[in-house]
């Protein structure tokens, strides 16, 4: 039996597999935002779903900067009671073995590879648009070998304000700078974020040079793939090769198939 976590800033998504090919019904609980509390509510879940029962492996992914030699969260502005803090230290005396943690665009990536929209292409760039923005470049179903994971949504945007895309069309910093929640936002709003988010993933495609791009996040719910293309064709004066937009088949639940895509391998 296996576990399978995925530590967002808002949720925190927890599911069993017995074969590493299919899992049970997610187990959804909120995240805090206090380490201490969350990291008892995760022991909880973990009991819930083992049942006493031996667990196999365990993987998942968090939200933010994770240093895997010392096990902690380095960077992670929706999560600041995390940083530092002995996440793997702490799953592995919960379950018995060490756990295998990425960084959670990392592990949406991989699922989006291995099993999602991404499933038969070479190199798939994927991208989350939620709470916060993340992203990361899967090659051969596996993500770069860097010691850190790459931050798409910590470009520069706005050269004179030094704003980045994720300060320009993050749920949180949206919710921040106009008082209310993202889904409420009028649609002159949604414009101006469609077109930050062409920006960044036509700067990505530059860096990256992806075979396809995968998008996912609650706020794609309210974001157009046809917009973002006629933005990135009006601003691709180069007149490179770009790639083909779609959106996340496998939903929420991405990170939970790179989970398990991590302990196949």
């Amino acid at each position: 039996m296996y576990i399978l976590f995925d530590i967002g800033a808002t949720n925190i998504r927890f599911a069993r597999s017995t074969d590493l090919l299919s899992f049970d019904e997610p187990l959804i609980i909120k995240n805090t935002r206090r380490y201490e509390e969350d990291i008892v509510n995760i022991k909880i879940a973990v009991d819930n779903l083992s049942k006493g029962h031996k667990i196999q492996g365990i993987a998942g992914g968090v939200a933010g900067t994770f240093d895997k030699e010392k096990g902690v969260l380095l960077r992670a502005p929706n999560m600041q009671s995390w940083f530092n803090k002995p996440l793997a230290y702490d799953l592995q005396r919960m379950t018995g073995i060490k756990a295998h943690i990425i960084n959670d665009a990392d592990l949406a990536g991989i699922g989006e590879a291995n099993f999602g929209s991404g499933r038969g292409f070479n190199a798939v760039a994927y991208m989350t648009v939620s709470t916060g923005v993340g992203g990361s470049l899967i090659i051969n179903g596996k993500p770069l070998g860097v010691k850190y994971s790459p931050e798409p949504g910590w470009q520069i945007i706005n050269s004179d304000t030094k704003e980045s895309l994720h300060e320009l069309i993050a749920g949180r910093d949206l919710e921040l700078k106009y008082g209310m929640l993202p889904k409420d936002l009028p649609s002159e709003i949604y414009q101006d974020v469609s077109q930050n988010l062409a920006i960044g993933i036509y700067n990505a495609m530059l860096f990256w040079s992806p075979d396809i791009f995968v998008l996912g996040g609650s706020q794609m719910k309210d974001i157009s793939i046809e917009d973002l293309n006629s933005y990135i064709e009006a601003i691709n004066d180069n007149g490179i090769q770009v790639c083909k937009i779609v959106l996340s088949n496998l939903g929420s639940n991405n990170g939970l198939y790179g989970a398990m895509a991590l302990l196949s391998n």
